[in-house]
């Protein structure tokens, strides 16, 4: 499986990794130890790790999230196409127990664009 990271993800994990924070360096050894399964344990990884969440499909492709639980929980949105590529395109820094649809909403948004993108 290949993984794909957009511009935003990637600058965010970035400046974890050049944090000086304690609390940074474990979170970022946690992204990297989830990222690890799900390149290698993709069909495998599920709860706690990963999550489909329901309701948010689209051309029969499921919004994932997985699930960072550190000292901060952290929910990183990506998607699985043609069963090869895995693009991770979003996060959210969880605050309350449940992300709503005001938040969903958008990056379910922001998955259509980028499929259709792809298929381009």
């Amino acid at each position: 499986m290949t993984l794909i990271y957009t511009k935003k993800l990637k600058k965010y994990i970035d400046k974890l990794s050049s944090s000086s924070k304690r609390e940074d360096k474990i979170t970022v050894a946690e992204i990297f130890r989830i990222l690890d399964l799900l390149e290698n344990k993709v069909y495998l990884l599920s709860y706690p790790y990963s999550k489909i969440l329901s309701g948010y499909k689209y051309k029969s492709i499921n919004l994932r999230e997985l699930r960072i639980e550190s000292n901060v929980p952290i929910r990183i949105f990506y998607f699985i196409k043609n069963n090869e590529v895995i693009v991770l395109f979003d996060y959210k820094i969880k605050k309350s127990r449940k992300l709503g649809d005001t938040v969903l909403n958008p990056i379910f948004q922001k998955m259509k664009n980028l499929i259709d993108e792809m298929e381009e």
